[in-house]
């Protein structure tokens, strides 16, 4: 038998053979359900009900990628939150892939992107893209093409430009240690600055 069950005020789990597979709206199958609480269905009604699921979860996956750029990895995740069955959740991300709804090259371009505007040095952007579930391979073409040592070396500098400004009214003393530990602790490396910085602080104190 099918069951459904109650998620919330207008939508349903689906329960086939004891597992959930998925959610519908309660208004798409209003004509074989009376009250509120878990309905009983002949089986004869999977085939439909698969159908309602797919086309609901395909309406809540879109919604979801209208937000902005997502990894085939969050679209995953996503779909577990409808306990969605791996058989139609697997027929949706290929439909997406193919549609190019969802494109991992073009997430991790987009948020290489985004992170070189907020100055992030590269060991955060790949770790950033990692935690995205993007592959190794991708990864690495990406970091090629848009972190080129150009714009490594603009982000290094930006950062020690901010950083010098923020602890500019320090001791002399203190000024070194305590903007290479701010910049180590944003995850940049201390050769890659360690220059910028002396070079940085050799300016500001010429101005004074």
């Amino acid at each position: 038998m099918i069951r459904l069950q109650p998620r919330n005020k207008t939508q349903l789990f689906v329960e086939a053979d004891d597992h959930i597979i998925g959610v519908v709206s309660r208004s798409s199958v209003k004509p074989y359900i009376s009250g509120e609480g878990e309905q009983v269905l002949n089986n004869r009604l999977l085939p439909e009900l698969k159908q309602m699921i797919e086309s609901f979860t395909w309406d809540r996956l879109l919604n979801y990628l209208a937000r902005r750029e997502h990894t085939e990895a969050e679209c995953r995740q996503y779909l577990t939150r409808y306990r969605t069955s791996g058989e139609i959740a697997e027929k949706l991300l290929q439909k997406a892939l193919k549609m190019r709804y969802v494109s991992d090259e073009r997430a991790a371009e987009m948020f290489i992107s985004a992170m070189v505007r907020q100055a992030k040095p590269e060991v955060v952007i790949r770790g950033k893209l990692h935690e995205k579930g993007i592959s190794e391979p991708i990864i690495e073409s990406a970091i090629a093409r848009f972190l080129t040592r150009e714009t490594v070396n603009e982000l290094c500098l930006n950062a020690v430009r901010k950083a010098v400004r923020r602890f500019r009214q320090l001791p002399e003393s203190e000024k070194f240690d305590k903007i290479m530990t701010a910049l180590y602790r944003q995850g940049f490396d201390y050769y890659d600055v360690k220059d910028l910085v002396l070079e940085k602080l050799k300016e500001v104190n010429e101005e004074v």
